[in-house]
C-alpha cells in the first residue's frame, strides 16, 4: 500500500488538538459541542458518553485523512488508446549556446523547455540528439520520460569535442534514429542559434522527404547578438554570437514543417505539437498498470461514526433537559 497524497499527514497533528479541545470542554462546556452542554452538572452517563463521543471523533478524523491520503494497493490492467508521434528533438551543444541573451543561457533555457514539454505529452516516443561540430544520439526512442530528462539535463557544451555547428549532420544523426520500418508519424524538432557555415543541406533535404519526415526549427537568441562567456578569439577579442535564421528557414521550406524564432527563450511547443497532430497520427492501444484507489473503504466508516456521534449528542442532551 502507498499514498498517492502522502504529503496530507501533517492534518495528524489536529486529531490530538481536537481531542485535547473537546477534552477540555468537559470542564469549560464552552468549546466543540456547546449546542448540545449548557452550565447543568452532568451526569455519569453523558460524562461517559462525552468520552465515546471523544474516541470517536479521534477515530474519524483519523480514517478521514488517510482517505484524503489516497491511500492504493491492487494492481489492474488499464486499457488506453492514444494517437502516438516518433518526435527526435535536436539541441545544439556548441559553445554559442552558452551566450546569456536569454536567461539563464540559451542552452539551459532550452533544456528547461524540452523537459516540460515531454512530461507533458506522454503519448510520444521521443529520442534526443546532441550536436556541435559532431553529433551523437544522447537518448535512442523511448517513452520513459524520467529517464529522458536525466540524459538532458546532463549535457553541456563539454558533451561534444569536436567543436563548431553542424545542423547537416546533427539532422542525418536524428534521421537514424528512428527506425528503419516504421508505422508511426515521424518528426524532428531542431533548436539552435543557427550559426553554421557548413553541411550537405542537399542530401538533408532528400533524405527528410524520401523517408516522410516533417522538420520543425527553432531558432533561439537575440537576433542582434550576446557575448559568449569565457571564449575570446585568437586576437583575445570577446566573440559575439548572433542568432541565424537562414539556414534553418531554408530548410523547413524544403520540407514538410515550420520555422519559428525564440527570442525570449520560450519554445512554442504546443504550437509545434498542433502542427504535428496536423500531420496524421497513428492510433494505437496502450496498457498500463495501476494501482486501485482505496479511500472509500476509508470514508465509509467516516461517515457511520460521525452518524453515531450525532446520536450520542443528542442523547447526551436529552438526558440533560430531563434533568
Amino acid at each position: 500500500m502507498f499514498f498517492q497524497y502522502a504529503y496530507y499527514a501533517f492534518l495528524f497533528l489536529l486529531v490530538p488538538l481536537s481531542i485535547y479541545l473537546f477534552l477540555k470542554s468537559i470542564k469549560n462546556y464552552n468549546l466543540i459541542i456547546k449546542s448540545y452542554f449548557n452550565s447543568i452538572k452532568l451526569n455519569k452517563n453523558a460524562r461517559r458518553q462525552k468520552n465515546i463521543i471523544a474516541v470517536m471523533i479521534m477515530l474519524s478524523m483519523t480514517l478521514l485523512i488517510i482517505a484524503i491520503m489516497q491511500p492504493k494497493w491492487g494492481r489492474e490492467k488499464e486499457t488506453i488508446k492514444i494517437n502516438s508521434y516518433n518526435i527526435s528533438i535536436v539541441i545544439d551543444l556548441s559553445e554559442s549556446m552558452n551566450a546569456k541573451d536569454i536567461n539563464p543561457s540559451r542552452l539551459e533555457k532550452t533544456k528547461l523547455e524540452i523537459n516540460k514539454f515531454v512530461k507533458e505529452n506522454n503519448n510520444i516516443t521521443v529520442s534526443l540528439v546532441g550536436f556541435a561540430g559532431s553529433s551523437f544520439i544522447a537518448s535512442p526512442l523511448t517513452q520513459d520520460t524520467e529517464t529522458f530528462s536525466i540524459i538532458l539535463n546532463a549535457l553541456n557544451t563539454d558533451s561534444v569535442t569536436l567543436q563548431g555547428t553542424s545542423i547537416a549532420t546533427a539532422l542525418m544523426t536524428s534521421i537514424k534514429s528512428f527506425p528503419e520500418t516504421h508505422s508511426l508519424p515521424r518528426s524532428i524538432i531542431i533548436i539552435t542559434d543557427g550559426e553554421d557555415h557548413t553541411g550537405d543541406f542537399d542530401n538533408v533535404v532528400k533524405q527528410l522527404k524520401n523517408s516522410d519526415i516533417s522538420l520543425y526549427a527553432v531558432a533561439i537568441g537575440n537576433e542582434a547578438g550576446e557575448y559568449i562567456p569565457d571564449k575570446k578569439d585568437d586576437m583575445g577579442n570577446n566573440i559575439l554570437s548572433k542568432r541565424t535564421d537562414n539556414i534553418l528557414s531554408s530548410l523547413v521550406n524544403e520540407t514538410r514543417g515550420k520555422f519559428y524564432v525564440s527570442e525570449n527563450g520560450n519554445i512554442p511547443f504546443n504550437e509545434i505539437y498542433r502542427e504535428i497532430e496536423k500531420n496524421g497520427n497513428v492510433s494505437s492501444i496502450k496498457n498500463t498498470m495501476s494501482y486501485k484507489n482505496r479511500f472509500q473503504f476509508f470514508l465509509l466508516p467516516v461517515v457511520i461514526l460521525l452518524l453515531i456521534v450525532a446520536i450520542l449528542m443528542a442523547l447526551v442532551g436529552k438526558d440533560k433537559s430531563e434533568q
